[in-house]
């Protein structure tokens, strides 16, 4: 299996679906595309990459709270056996300029077809919905933030 996966009750990928090899690569115009020269030969950039660790054990005691599964369409993807995918979504992102908390209240279980809708903000959030069906305290200021800094629900 790969070494980018981490197996236990339920499959984790501890840097996020967005790390896996392949999984997505954004490319804009920026001085590292004139790197590249027309013989398409390799050339190295060295990076550094500041990141926000987040507390596994919260993302572990929602994963089980919601018994892996997703909080907006309810979808739970077996993998095979006991094992299951599921992966948590920050509201408020962690990382700037939104700097959103690593708490439980700032958190939704989410299938990876709808964590990437979120991270794209290619979706709002239905406030009823996922309050109504919260196991958790859910910080209402969060969503609020998700729909009208982030996706900008007023000018959709």
């Amino acid at each position: 299996m790969s070494p980018y996966l981490q197996h236990g009750h339920d499959l984790h990928v501890p840097e996020g679906i967005s790390n896996l090899p392949g999984y997505i690569q954004v490319v804009s115009d920026t001085e590292e595309d004139s790197c590249f020269d027309l013989n398409n030969e390799v050339v190295s950039l060295k990076r550094s990459v500041l990141v926000r660790l987040r507390n596994k054990m919260l993302v572990h005691k929602i994963k089980l709270l919601y018994e892996n599964t997703c909080q907006i369409c309810g979808f739970k993807m077996h993998i095979r056996g006991d094992y299951y995918y599921l992966e948590v979504h920050h509201i408020k992102p962690l990382g700037e300029p939104h700097l959103g908390p690593d708490t439980l209240g700032n958190m939704i279980c989410v299938c990876p077809n709808h964590h990437v809708l979120l991270d794209l903000v290619a979706i709002a959030l239905d406030n009823d919905l996922i309050l109504s069906m919260a196991r958790h305290s859910i910080n209402n200021e969060y969503i609020d933030y998700h729909n009208l800094k982030i996706v900008n629900i007023d000018n959709r």
